[in-house]
C-alpha cells in the first residue's frame, strides 16, 4: 500500500506549525522524532500509527492550551505520567490502532481499502472493527492511569481525562452530531426506536434502545465485548475528551467534546473548558450534551412524521 505523500506532509506542516508556535520544552527533539517517523513511511510506503500518535498528541496540547496554560510531558527526559497537565486535569493522549483488523476482513468495510471507483459499504459491519478499537484504546490507557494514581504520579484529587482521535480509522467512523456515536462504548446507546400510535396514525417518541455489549469481529466469527465504559468499576476516568478532526485539522470547539464519566471518583470541572460542548448525566437520569449549562439535546432530536 503506498502512501499520500502530500496529505501527510500537510498533517506534518500543520503539528510543526504548532510546535513552532508552542512553548514546548523538548521541542527538537519532537520535530526531530516527527521527521523520523514520516521518512520511515515514505521508505516502507505505508502509514505509521507512530505518526498519527504524535500529531495527535501535539494537537491536543495546542487545544488544551485553548482553555490556559499547559504543560506537555517531556519525551526526552522519559518522563513518566500523563501527556498533558492543565490545572487540576491530568491528560492521557491515545490514537486508535489497527491491532489486527487488517487480517480480520476489515479492509473489505474500509474506505481506504476501496479498489473499485465506487462501492456499497455496510456501515454496520465496518463498526463491527471500529467499535471494539476505540474500546481497546480506552481500557489501555484507563489501565495505564490506574498504575499512574497506584505511585502518586497523579495525585488523589486530580481529575483524569482520556483525549482520544481515532487516527488512520478516523476515515471510516461517523461520529455524528457532537460525538453521539461514541456513546455505544461509553453509555451503551443502542439503535434509534420510535413509538407509533395506531390511533391517530402518528409517530409519537423517539428514544435509544440501550445496549450491554458490542459486537467484534473476528475473520468469520462474531465476539461479544461489553459496552458501557462509564461504570463503577472505571471511577478514576474522570471523563473522554474526543475529537472527530480530519487528520489535517487542527482541533476546534466544533470538533472537539467531552464525555463526563458519572461515575468518577473525581468529577471533572467542566468550568475548566469553557465553551466546549460536553455530554453529562441530567437530573432526569438522561446523558445530554451540554453547552454553558445549557441542555443541546435539541440540535441532535429526530423529527416524527
Amino acid at each position: 500500500m503506498s502512501i499520500n505523500k502530500a496529505y501527510f506532509e500537510e498533517i506534518m506542516n500543520v503539528c510543526l506549525d504548532i510546535l513552532n508556535n508552542l512553548e514546548v520544552e523538548d521541542k527538537e527533539f519532537r520535530i526531530k522524532n516527527i521527521q523520523r517517523v514520516y521518512n520511515k513511511m515514505l521508505i516502507d510506503e505505508e502509514p505509521d500509527r507512530e505518526f498519527y500518535s504524535l500529531m495527535h498528541e501535539i494537537k491536543s496540547y495546542e487545544f488544551i492550551n485553548k482553555f490556559g496554560k499547559a504543560v506537555l510531558k517531556n519525551d526526552e527526559k522519559h518522563e513518566e505520567g500523563p501527556d498533558i497537565k492543565f490545572g487540576n486535569n491530568q491528560i492521557e493522549c491515545v490514537c486508535c490502532s489497527m491491532g489486527g483488523i487488517l487480517n480480520d476482513g476489515y479492509k473489505d468495510c474500509s474506505i481506504n481499502y476501496l479498489t473499485q471507483n465506487s462501492a456499497i459499504i455496510d456501515y454496520n459491519e465496518t463498526k463491527k472493527y471500529l467499535l471494539p478499537r476505540i474500546t481497546s484504546s480506552i481500557k489501555d490507557k484507563e489501565e495505564k492511569i490506574n498504575n499512574y494514581i497506584d505511585k502518586n504520579i497523579i495525585e488523589k484529587d486530580e481529575s483524569t481525562i482520556i483525549f482520544i482521535h481515532l487516527g488512520e480509522l478516523n476515515i471510516d467512523f461517523f461520529p455524528g452530531k457532537y460525538g453521539i456515536e461514541l456513546l455505544e462504548v461509553l453509555i451503551g446507546k443502542g439503535d434509534l426506536a420510535l413509538t407509533f400510535d395506531r390511533n391517530i396514525t402518528k409517530y409519537t417518541n423517539a428514544f435509544f434502545t440501550e445496549i450491554d455489549v458490542i459486537l467484534k469481529k473476528k475473520q468469520e466469527r462474531i465476539i461479544t465485548i461489553p459496552s458501557k465504559f462509564f461504570n463503577s468499576k472505571n471511577k478514576n476516568i474522570s471523563g473522554i475528551l474526543f475529537s472527530k478532526a480530519n487528520p489535517i485539522e487542527k482541533y476546534n470547539l466544533e470538533n472537539t467534546f467531552i464525555f463526563i464519566n458519572p461515575y468518577a471518583v473525581n468529577q471533572l470541572q467542566i468550568k475548566d473548558f469553557k465553551n466546549i460542548i460536553y455530554w453529562k448525566l441530567n437530573t432526569r437520569k438522561e446523558y445530554v450534551p451540554m453547552k454553558n449549562g445549557i441542555n443541546r439535546s435539541k440540535d441532535i432530536q429526530y423529527k416524527l412524521i
